[in-house]
C-alpha cells in the first residue's frame, strides 16, 4: 500500500478523549434530527389524509342521499348541523341537511341492524329495499357451545361399545337440546351436530325434531347452515312415511322401547305426539303442513341460493322419485356442492339413493305445488328467465321432468285436463308439434345454444323431459338447416347433439351422422370426443355407415404397429401413466380419450382385436402400469371379453399372469384379475395358473382389502378345500357363457380337440410272417414260427 495514503488517515492513538466524546455527541444529535424529521413527515401525511377524507365526505354529501337519510328538512330556527359545524338561523337558509360520507353510512347501517329487534326477541336482518328478511333465533352460549361441540366430536369418532350406548348418548344430547333446536341449527358448528342427530335418531326422535322445525321451515330453508339439516330430515322423513304406509298400526313406530319410558313418564313428550283431538301426529301430516307453509313463497324459493335445494328435494319426495346422495353429482347436488359435502365427515345412511312409496295425498300436493309455481310465474318471459338463471335452472329442469312424467302416467281423461291447463313446459316451449316457427322462441333457442347455463338446461330437457314430438319440431325448425355450422361448435357438439341422437327418430339421426362423417377428423383433433362417441353408438345401433366411420378412424390413426395405434389413441406418451405422486391425478382429456377408446371397442370387433393386440405389443412394464392406472385400466378391462379369439387371449394372458398377486392387491388392477375369470373361458391351464399363484401367496392376498375381494370372486376357498366343487362350478359357468355366446359346448370342444386318425381299412389276412398292414412291429418269437413238419 502507498505510504502517502496511510499518512492521510488519522491514527487512532493520536485521538484524544475529548475528540471521541465530541464525535459521539454529534452522532446522537444527527439521530435525533432524523427522528424529528421523520415524525414531522408522518404528522404532515396524517393531516393530508384527514383533509382528503373530509373533502371526500363533502363531495359524497352533495350526491343524492340514500333512502334512509332525511334530506327534505331545511335548516330551522335553532340552526342545523352540517359536517360538524352549527349554522345560525338566518345563515344559508337554502341549505338542506347533508349526510356524512361512506364511513358514516356504513356505521348507520350497522347500528340499524343491531337495533332492529322485534317484540319476540328475534332480530330482523336487512330491512332495506331489495333485501330479504331472515329471523335470528338467538346465540348459543359459550358453555352450551363447548358441550355441543364435544358431543359432535364424540358422535364423529363413534367410539361406542354398542348401539345401545350410542342411542343412550343421543337421547341425552336431544334432551339437552330440547327447546334450543332452532338456535342450534342456525349455528355453524352446532348445525353439524343436529345433522348427525337427524341421521342417527330413531323414529320417535325424528318426529320430535321435525315438529320442532314446523312453522319455521321457510326461514330455515333460506339459511346457509340450517338448509342442509332440512334436506337431511326430509330424506329420513320420506323413508318414515313409507314405513307408516306399510305398518298395520303406525302408532307402533313411535313407541319407546326402554323400560324407564314404559314406567314413567314424561307426559309433555307423550302428548306432543298427538293432536288436540287425540289422534297420532304422523310424518305424512307434518310434510303436508310443511308444503302449505312454503306454498306462498314458491317463486322466491326457486332462485334462492340455499332454499332452491330444499325445494328440489321436496319435489322429489312428493313425487316418490329416487332421492340422490349428498356426495354425488345429481339433480340435487352440483359438482361444487358435492366437493364441499365431502370436506365434512358426515356420511349418508342407507336411506339415501332410494325411491320410496308415497301416499295419494303426496301426489295431490305435488300437482298443487306445480300449479302454484306456474301460477306465480304466469308469463313466457318470466319462465324463460328462470330457465337460464344460474340457481333456478335446475329447479325448472326438475319441474319440466315431473310435469312430463305426470302427463305420461295419467289416463286419457286426465290428459285432456292436463293439456288444457297451463304448465312451465308450455310457457317455455310450444308443445304442439304442428305449431309454426316463432321469432321469440327462435331467439330463445339461439340463446340456449350460446349460453353455458342454457346449454345444460337444453341438454337436460331434451334427454329427460320433453316429448319426442316437441324435440323433433325444435330440431327441424331451428337446428336442421344449420347442422354444418353447429356441429363444429364445441359446446353444442358435446352437449346438444348426443342428446338429440338419443331422442330423435332414425331419419333425423342419420342426417346428423351424414353431417358428422366428413368432419370426424376435425372433431377428433378438437377433442370433441363426446359427439364422436355418440355418433359411433348411434351408427352402431342403426347399422348405418359403420364401415365409413371405421375407415375414417383407421386413416386418422394409421400405423404399422398395433402398439403405436394404441398409444396414439390414448396418447400414452406424456400422460400420467407411471406417475406415482399423489398430485398427478388423471386429466379430463385422459378420461375422454379412454371413453372414446371404449366406444371404439363396442363399435366394431375389428377395433377390439386391434386394441387387444396393442396391449399385447406393449412392453411388460408399461402394461403393468396400465393395469394400475385409474383411467386406462378401464380400457384394458373392456378388452377382456370371452368372445375374443382364443389365440389373442392366450397371448395377452401370458403377459398379464407374470405376477397376479401384485395385481390382485391393487385398487385398480384387482378389477383386471376379476375380469380374467371370464376371459379364461375354455383356457383351463391359465385359469389354474392364476388360482395357484393366488393360493400360494394366500397371506398377502388375504391381508389386502382388494385381495380379499379377488379371493372371494374366484371362489378360492373351494379351490383349496374342495377342488372338485370348484371345477364343477367352472364347468357350469362356462356352459352358461357358451350358451349366451351362441356356442354349444360340444362345438367349442370339437374346435380344440385333436383331429381323429383316419379310419383303417378292413382287416386283410396276408402271407405268413406279415401283418395285414405291413411287416410285424415286433420280432417273431420261436412259437410264432410256422411248423416245418
Amino acid at each position: 500500500m502507498p505510504v502517502g495514503i496511510w499518512r492521510d488517515r488519522p491514527k487512532p492513538s493520536a485521538m484524544s478523549v475529548d475528540s471521541v466524546e465530541k464525535m459521539s455527541k454529534d452522532k446522537s444529535r444527527d439521530k435525533k434530527e432524523k427522528r424529528d424529521k421523520k415524525e414531522k413527515k408522518e404528522k404532515k401525511s396524517r393531516k393530508e389524509k384527514e383533509e382528503k377524507v373530509k373533502n371526500d365526505d363533502v363531495v359524497d354529501s352533495e350526491e343524492p342521499a340514500p333512502f334512509f337519510v332525511d334530506t327534505e328538512g331545511a335548516a330551522g330556527e335553532a340552526g342545523s348541523e352540517i359536517n360538524g359545524q352549527i349554522n345560525e338561523p338566518g345563515e344559508e337558509e337554502t341549505k338542506v341537511k347533508k349526510s356524512r360520507g361512506r364511513r358514516e353510512k356504513q356505521k348507520k347501517e350497522k347500528s340499524d341492524k343491531s337495533k332492529s329487534v322485534d317484540e319476540d326477541g328475534d332480530q330482523i336482518m336487512g330491512e332495506g329495499a331489495g333485501h330479504e328478511q331472515s329471523v335470528f333465533f338467538g346465540i348459543v352460549d359459550r358453555t352450551e357451545l363447548e358441550y355441543f361441540k364435544s358431543a359432535e366430536s364424540t358422535l364423529a369418532a363413534n367410539a361406542f361399545a354398542n348401539n345401545d350406548e350410542r342411542m343412550g348418548f343421543i337421547a341425552g344430547v336431544l334432551d339437552e337440546a330440547r327447546g334450543k333446536e332452532l338456535k342450534l341449527v342456525t349455528n355453524q358448528i352446532c348445525s353439524k351436530l343436529v345433522e348427525r342427530l337427524i341421521l342417527l335418531a330413531d323414529n320417535r326422535q325424528l318426529l320430535a325434531i321435525f315438529k320442532a322445525f314446523s312453522g319455521h321451515f321457510l326461514n330455515l330453508s333460506k339459511h346457509k347452515y340450517s338448509s342442509h339439516c332440512v334436506e337431511t330430515i326430509m330424506v329420513r322423513s320420506a323413508a318414515l312415511v313409507e314405513k307408516e304406509m306399510l305398518a298395520a298400526n303406525p302408532a307402533d313406530l313411535y313407541k319407546e322401547n326402554t323400560e324407564e319410558a314404559e314406567q314413567g313418564a314424561d307426559k309433555e313428550t307423550t302428548s306432543s305426539y298427538k293432536t288436540n283431538d287425540g289422534d297420532l301426529v304422523t310424518m305424512e301430516s307434518l310434510i303436508i303442513r310443511m308444503v302449505d307453509e312454503l306454498k306462498p313463497e314458491f317463486k322466491s324459493l326457486t332462485s334462492h341460493d340455499y332454499a332452491s335445494h330444499v325445494l328440489r328435494l321436496l319435489l322429489l319426495v312428493l313425487s316418490g322419485s329416487k332421492l340422490p346422495s349428498t356426495t354425488t353429482k345429481s339433480a340435487l347436488r352440483s359438482k361444487k356442492s358435492k366437493i364441499a359435502r365431502k370436506m365434512i365427515s358426515i356420511s349418508d345412511n342407507d336411506e339415501f339413493e332410494t325411491a320410496y312409496q308415497v301416499p295419494s295425498s303426496f301426489k295431490e300436493k305435488l300437482q298443487e305445488t306445480l300449479a302454484a309455481i306456474t301460477e306465480d310465474i304466469d308469463s313466457v318471459s318470466g319462465a324463460r328467465e328462470l330457465a337460464i338463471h344460474k340457481v333456478s335452472s335446475p329447479v325448472i329442469q326438475l319441474i319440466i321432468k315431473l310435469e312430463n312424467s305426470l302427463s305420461s302416467s295419467s289416463k286419457k281423461k286426465q290428459r285432456k285436463k292436463n293439456n288444457a291447463a297451463s304448465s312451465i313446459t308450455k310457457l317455455i316451449f310450444q308443445l304442439d308439434p304442428t305449431s309454426e316457427k316463432e321469432s321469440t322462441e327462435e331467439a330463445f333457442v339461439e340463446y340456449l345454444l350460446s349460453d353455458p347455463i342454457g346449454l345444460y338446461f337444453f341438454e337436460a330437457v331434451i334427454a329427460d323431459s320433453l316429448p319426442t314430438s316437441t324435440v323433433n319440431r325444435l330440431y327441424v325448425q331451428y337446428i336442421q338447416h344449420r347442422l354444418d355450422k353447429l356441429i363444429k361448435r364445441d359446446s353444442v357438439a358435446n352437449f346438444i347433439f348426443p342428446a338429440l341422437l338419443k331422442k330423435l327418430p332414425p331419419v333425423q339421426s342419420k342426417e346428423i351422422i351424414d353431417c358428422a362423417v366428413p368432419v370426424l377428423d376435425i372433431l377428433i383433433n378438437s377433442n370433441n370426443l363426446l359427439i364422436v362417441k355418440a355418433v359411433l353408438s348411434s351408427a352402431s345401433s342403426h347399422g348405418y355407415k359403420v364401415k365409413d366411420l371405421a375407415t375414417v378412424i383407421k386413416n386418422k390413426y394409421s400405423c404399422t404397429n398395433s402398439s403405436e395405434f394404441l398409444e396414439k389413441l390414448l396418447k400414452l406418451e406424456g400422460s400420467t401413466l407411471g406417475n406415482t405422486r399423489d398430485q398427478d391425478w388423471p386429466t379430463a382429456e385422459e378420461r375422454h380419450r379412454a371413453l372414446f377408446v371404449e366406444s371404439l371397442i363396442a363399435f366394431s370387433p375389428e377395433f377390439l382385436k386391434d386394441i387387444s393386440e396393442g396391449f399385447i405389443d406393449l412392453p411388460e412394464e408399461k402394461l403393468i402400469q396400465v393395469t394400475k392406472h385409474s383411467i386406462f385400466s378401464h380400457v384394458l378391462q373392456s378388452c377382456l371379453l370371452p368372445e375374443v379369439d382364443i389365440i389373442v387371449r392366450r397371448r395377452l394372458l401370458n403377459n398379464l399372469t407374470t405376477n397376479v398377486v401384485d395385481l390382485a392387491c391393487n385398487a385398480y388392477a384387482s378389477h383386471i384379475v376379476d375380469a380374467m375369470w371370464k376371459y379364461t373361458f375354455k383356457l383351463k391351464h391359465f385359469r389354474e395358473r392364476i388360482a395357484d399363484q393366488l393360493v400360494n401367496d394366500a397371506t398377502t392376498v388375504k391381508n389386502s382389502i382388494y385381495g380379499k375381494l379377488v379371493w372371494k370372486n374366484w371362489e378360492l376357498e373351494k379351490y383349496v378345500r374342495r377342488r372338485f366343487e370348484w371345477w364343477s362350478l367352472v364347468k357350469q359357468q362356462e356352459d352358461a357363457l357358451a350358451e349366451s355366446l351362441g356356442q354349444s359346448r360340444s362345438a367349442v370342444e370339437s374346435k380344440q380337440r385333436r383331429p381323429e386318425p383316419k379310419q383303417q381299412p378292413p382287416f386283410k389276412r396276408g402271407p405268413p410272417g406279415r401283418t395285414p398292414y405291413g411287416p410285424p412291429r415286433h420280432k417273431q418269437k420261436p412259437y410264432d414260427r410256422p411248423s416245418t413238419a
